[in-house]
């Protein structure tokens, strides 16, 4: 006898019933398929059976994630360089067909590269100063050397330039140090201590003015002077003369008049003659009836008041009236 249909309806609705409380309680599952592909599982898998992995960084290792290898960290960079060399000191370089370990040498071997195509290697270091000499010497030797200095090797112009009117040395009071460069202020303050101290511009209550005077006496005293050449003089100081003061100087004082011309040439030409005259329109001079004279404005004379050492200066009487003896005074401020 055939089931009628809804029989079968009812049948299937029992079975799926069944089968879901199967899969809730866990009845219909298998053994976990990966564990047998695992390390010691019943069908392990090694990498190197698998198919070519794509061109991707899907199983890239970096320093943030582990791959195929762990994360890059400085202590692994550290252990596959020491696949190469782990003592210290090496240098690692890239050798013809691979990376390759430079061993350390001596101590003050200079590493060195060669032409293209050829490792590097270490020599002993050529050139460079190894010794002074001269004014300054040092070594022979390598590293740090002390140098000396030549006594007297440092000249003026080896030393630094200073300004101008100052002088090398130190300031009094600054106690001991290097030289610096002193003002003529501060020269003069070391002077004043001085056992013989300069004197001091500011200390002199006013500049030292010094004259000196060339004097004539023309006549005897008892005569009337007569006219003409009446004697001569030499400077033993230069300087300029200021003025000329004439005295009826007998031992009465005889007034009267007289003119007198002034000579003056350098030893070599001596004697000097009236082209050598100093005195142009303004001649000393006693009008008449007088005893005395002062001349000190020299109208005319210019250079002729200027005096050198050695010059001869002569007296010449042009005229006279009573005047039986006079003397000259002929001042001049020394230079």
């Amino acid at each position: 006898m055939k089931p009628d249909a809804e029989w079968l309806l009812v049948e299937i609705r029992k079975l799926r019933a069944s089968i879901g409380a199967l899969a809730s309680t866990g009845g219909l599952r298998t053994p976990a398929h990966h564990t047998t592909h695992e390390s010691g599982g019943s069908d392990a898998i090694k990498l190197d059976d698998l198919a070519a992995t794509d061109d991707n960084t899907d199983l890239d290792a970096s320093a943030t994630k582990h791959g195929l290898m762990p994360k890059w960290t400085s202590a692994l960079i550290s252990a596959l360089l020491d696949l190469i060399s782990s003592t210290r000191g090496v240098v690692l370089y890239r050798g013809a067909s691979a990376w390759a370990a430079l061993s350390p040498n001596t101590d003050g071997k200079v590493l060195t590269t060669h032409s293209t195509g050829a490792d590097p290697t270490w020599e002993s270091a050529t050139g460079g100063i190894t010794q002074l000499t001269g004014d300054v010497t040092a070594g022979p030797g390598s590293g740090s050397v002390a140098a000396t200095i030549a006594a007297d090797a440092v000249t003026n112009a080896k030393l630094a330039d200073m300004a101008q009117s100052t002088f090398k040395g130190r300031a009094a009071a600054a106690g001991t140090g290097n030289p610096v460069d002193l003002t003529a202020n501060e020269a003069s303050t070391i002077l004043d201590g001085a056992t013989d101290p300069f004197v001091r511009t500011s200390g002199v209550a006013a500049a030292i003015t010094r004259y000196k005077t060339i004097t004539f006496v023309i006549g005897d005293g008892v005569n009337v002077i007569s006219a003409g050449e009446k004697g001569v003089a030499s400077v033993d100081e230069a300087g300029t003369i200021v003025s000329v003061t004439l005295l009826a100087s007998d031992p009465s004082n005889t007034a009267g008049a007289i003119v007198i011309d002034l000579w003056k040439d350098v030893y070599a030409n001596f004697p000097p003659t009236v082209t050598d005259t100093i005195t142009a329109s303004a001649k000393p001079t006693i009008t008449a009836t007088n005893t005395k004279s002062v001349d000190s404005t020299l109208t005319g004379w210019g250079a002729g008041k200027t005096l050198s050492v050695g010059d001869v200066i002569k007296a010449k009487v042009d005229s006279v009236t009573s005047i039986k003896q006079v003397t000259m005074f002929i001042r001049y401020l020394v230079s």
